[in-house]
């Protein structure tokens, strides 16, 4: 079997990929499965990067990707609106959980996240909005710092590792464009390019162009990625051997009426971004070789939005990934005659954080 693996973003929802890539794994070594390719748009594409650096290793790169989530990226919280307690007087008027939510999220934005991001205070004031391009409300060194250690640099060629595509907005012309490690090496200049939010982040340069977050156009990354693959002789149309995995974190229900105007800037961005990936006529052509993980709603998605870096928000968007990442794959395997091996139960420790160490993969 070969597969190609196309990685939707949304910040902290990343983690969601995730615990479907360290569920996935296990059944794609146990079908002797060899990657094609995997491409990412914003934290897509760092996670598109990671897997593909590390896709030589015995469980395809799942347990760097969870060592860079729960290690690097999951950042406690500042407790801006008093603990999350479940007792208290406060306990019925606010719930725990949305008191978590809210704290990760205040974090997320006005603190920063301890492997990607700082807040820059001063860029905050009402002055800089009129040079948002260069005074950007976050700070991005943390970031390429991170990449720089777990990731470098990553090239490829037909024959000599899977292809990794990572897409990014051209600020002027408005077009998506795909950068690829077959054409040049992928560094953590692109992969900051692919996650450039605006007004969050500045834009990015890249051979004197300006790039914005790969997620900032309604525009597929999915047909741009497939004629690569065909260029490049790892993909044939007809090939039914080969199993295109769409991780979609952007959910087309709401897991609760949004109310506070961050909450409806969050439900905005899901629905700008739902069905991008399936929903193109490039794969709504192939019919059962497409393996669709779409992430269900939670409650407090509105509040935690792509910026609750949380670990008990990692822990949960991890925990999803590989429960969903189970449930499509029996689903997929009884709508064809691929043979799938009984899920078992997930252990407790896929679902608890372990503090004080990198996380290993689940035994096999």
């Amino acid at each position: 079997m070969k597969v190609i693996v196309l990685l939707q973003g949304g910040g902290s929802l990343g983690a969601f990929a995730c615990g479907v890539w360290k569920a996935l794994s296990s059944l794609l070594q146990q079908r002797q499965a060899v990657l094609q390719g995997v491409a990412g748009s914003s934290i897509g594409s760092i996670n598109a990067a990671v897997i593909a650096r590390h896709h030589h290793q015995p469980d395809l790169g799942a347990g760097a990707l969870e060592s860079l989530w729960r290690d690097r990226l999951a950042t406690p919280s500042f407790p801006f609106l008093g603990p999350a307690l479940d007792v208290g007087p406060w306990a019925a008027a606010v719930p725990s959980a949305s008191l978590r939510s809210w704290n990760g999220v205040l974090t997320g934005l006005l603190i920063g996240n301890r492997g990607l991001y700082q807040s820059v205070p001063a860029h905050w004031l009402p002055y800089a909005a009129f040079y948002r391009a260069k005074m950007p409300l976050l700070d991005r060194s943390r970031m390429m710092d991170t990449l720089e250690q777990v990731l470098g640099s990553y090239g490829s060629a037909p024959g000599g590792g899977p292809l990794l595509g990572v897409a990014a907005v051209d600020v002027m012309d408005g077009m998506l464009r795909l950068f690829d490690s077959d054409q040049q090496p992928i560094l953590p200049l692109h992969l900051a390019a692919s996650s450039a939010i605006p007004v969050m982040f500045a834009p990015v340069e890249i051979d004197g162009r300006l790039y914005w977050d790969g997620d900032m156009t309604r525009a597929s990354l999915v047909p741009l990625m497939l004629q690569r693959l065909r260029e490049t002789g790892r993909w044939r149309d007809d090939d039914e051997e080969t199993l295109v995995v769409s991780v979609e974190q952007m959910p087309r229900q709401s897991g609760a009426p949004p109310v506070a105007g961050l909450e409806l800037a969050t439900r905005m961005l899901e629905l700008l971004q739902v069905d991008k990936f399936v929903g193109d006529r490039e794969t709504g052509s192939l019919r059962h070789q497409v393996l669709r993980i779409r992430r269900e709603p939670l409650p407090h998605d509105g509040v935690s939005g792509h910026f609750d870096y949380s670990p008990e928000r990692v822990d949960e968007l991890i925990a999803e990934g590989e429960r969903q990442a189970w449930e499509a794959w029996q689903a997929h395997a009884a709508s064809t005659a691929v043979h799938a091996e009984p899920a078992p139960p997930l252990p407790a420790a896929s679902r608890a954080r372990k503090t004080g160490s990198r996380a290993a993969p689940r035994a096999r």
